[in-house]
């Protein structure tokens, strides 16, 4: 630490978190960042003879909200010579699409009369619409249509900006479908819209009651252009760290740069949650000037940055069925993904399909930040998310909690302390002690404990964290009395089947041009034969797959 930051302390702000609230939309001095996608949107959207529609897509907390607001104050001061009203509504304060038009009329009717009153333009719009006798309790889309068609005329142009648009598909109708684009597409309309979702809008629109069934949506057209919102860049990066320079009065570190770099990536809603988190909780604040400091959090904190990932990320790729590509396009192999779903993960930000890490192990995508992915790789193992392999490790597991619950009543330390003392003095004798049952248990209790440690919301059974290798000689080979009523036949005869799945397991050989072809697909072969049988298995048991 330099003359200059030690000086600094003496003159630190203390007095008020710096750091924006990760659950709070981003406004003045607290929106940061993203001046190359405004410059984007207004180029785009704010023309000298017209203004267009667009769409902003982008995962939850990712800055969609802050990002339409940001703009609106943008155009209100630079929006050419357009006689312009700016709009900005929620799809999540409304019950249905009436309500939807009624707050674009009502809202449309205020801002013109606030920007426009004294002119005589606006005299003569009114005077042709008897605009002012209206029950605003009444308007509707029919009403929004007219005032549309009459700004046109007049040279009024009015801009929606529509937030929450996910929520459209449970609001609208089919007809609001063909609503919309009349009225935003139209010739004869001045009005049009931003809409900003999570999802595509050709998805939201096929989940509208009553929507076409088909592959032509009719919205995709209307909002054809836009953005995919991601995670900040590196030019945001520097925006976030100086306007926190600027609220604190000193540089804050590169070791401390690195540090949050590491667990949140450039996420913009978890560098805020982190960062900020971290302040309120250290009652010094040097920690953030120290090149020397590495930041220790606390489980609180851990806990909350996998709630936030959770929703910001994992949530919506469990239910849009991408969680097993987006567990892939970390660790590999690619050629298991659809391309369809990799370019989707791509054009949400949460990974670039072209960076690759060089590990000891192969390379590796970051997917949000070093420590999720990380957090993901070992995921992979405890949650099985389809293929052969990661299926067949996870159903292994199952059967084993069976034999636990049956033979030890559930207990996992009975079970562990009866196993590793059961053949110490016969099937174990001048065995590798790595390679008894009380040293792949430690290796696997070593496993758990760094696991917890790092991340509190893993797995606290120790029969996750067994290698393959681990389950049929421990328990199969050696318990095959119990183990025969799933597999049938002898040990011997699947001795070999589970060798092999051991051999091929890891999931990166699957890319490995030095593993045959042959030896495979003879895996595969044994891991569906395994899935089949445990998977039998457990229905006649009642337990859910």
């Amino acid at each position: 630490m330099d003359t200059q930051q030690l000086n600094g302390f003496k003159t630190m702000n203390l007095y008020r978190n710096p750091f924006a609230s990760p659950t709070e939309e981003a406004i003045g001095t607290d929106f940061i960042g993203r001046k190359s996608v405004l410059k984007k949107m207004h180029e785009y959207i704010i023309n000298a003879d017209k203004i267009s529609n667009y769409h902003i897509v982008g995962l939850p907390r990712i800055g969609k909200s802050s990002l339409l607001k940001a703009f609106k104050t943008m155009i209100q001061e630079n929006h050419y010579s357009h006689d312009l009203v700016v709009l900005y509504i929620s799809l999540d304060e409304c019950d249905n699409s009436n309500d939807m038009w009624r707050i674009i009329g009502k809202g449309i009717r205020k801002e013109l009369k606030k920007q426009f009153h004294s002119s005589d333009k606006y005299t003569n719009f009114i005077d042709e619409l008897d605009f002012e006798d209206v029950d605003e309790n009444n308007i509707d889309y029919e009403y929004v249509c007219s005032v549309a068609r009459c700004m046109k005329a007049s040279g009024f142009l009015g801009l929606i900006l529509i937030d929450e648009f996910d929520n459209f598909s449970t609001i609208a109708t089919k007809g609001t479908v063909g609503q919309v684009r009349t009225l935003f597409s139209g010739s004869e309309y001045g009005l049009r819209a931003v809409v900003a979702s999570r999802r595509m809008v050709e998805r939201i629109e096929k989940e509208v009651e009553g929507a076409l069934n088909s592959n032509v949506s009719i919205l995709a057209s209307t909002f054809v252009n836009g953005y995919k919102l991601k995670a900040f860049n590196e030019d945001d990066m520097k925006d976030y760290w100086v306007s926190i320079e600027e609220k604190i009065g000193v540089a804050v570190s590169n070791r401390y740069k690195e540090e949050t770099d590491y667990y949140v990536g450039t996420h913009p809603c978890l560098l805020n949650l982190l960062n900020g988190s971290f302040w309120a909780e250290k009652e010094t604040k040097d920690y953030i000037c120290d090149d020397d400091s590495n930041l220790k959090l606390s489980e609180e904190l851990i806990n909350k940055l996998h709630d936030s990932f959770n929703w910001a990320v994992w949530r919506d790729m469990e239910k849009w069925q991408l969680l097993r590509s987006l567990i892939l396009s970390t660790w590999g192999p690619d050629d298991e993904i659809p391309n369809s779903e990799l370019s989707e993960l791509e054009r949400y930000g949460i990974i670039d399909k072209s960076q690759f890490l060089s590990e000891s192990s192969g390379p590796i995508r970051i997917a949000i930040s070093r420590y999720f992915t990380e957090w993901m790789n070992l995921k992979r193992y405890v949650l099985p998310f389809g293929d052969e392999w990661s299926k067949a490790e996870g159903n292994m597991r199952k059967i084993v909690k069976c034999f636990c619950d049956d033979m030890y009543q559930g207990y996992e330390s009975k079970m562990i302390s009866h196993l590793e003392t059961k053949n110490a003095n016969t099937l174990e004798k001048n065995v590798d002690p790595r390679f008894t049952a009380k040293g792949r248990f430690d290796a696997m209790k070593n496993k758990m404990s760094k696991a917890i440690n790092k991340y509190p919301d893993m797995s606290s059974s120790i029969i996750d964290y067994s290698d393959p290798s681990d389950l049929p000689e421990i328990f199969f080979k050696r318990e095959w009395s119990w183990f025969q009523q799933i597999f049938s036949k002898t040990w011997d005869e699947w001795r070999e089947k589970f060798a092999t799945m051991n051999e091929i397991r890891n999931i990166k050989l699957h890319n490995n041009q030095g593993v045959p072809q042959v030896r495979i697909e003879l895996a595969k072969k044994y891991c569906h034969e395994v899935n089949e049988r445990i998977e039998s298995f457990l229905s006649i048991r009642g337990i859910i797959i």
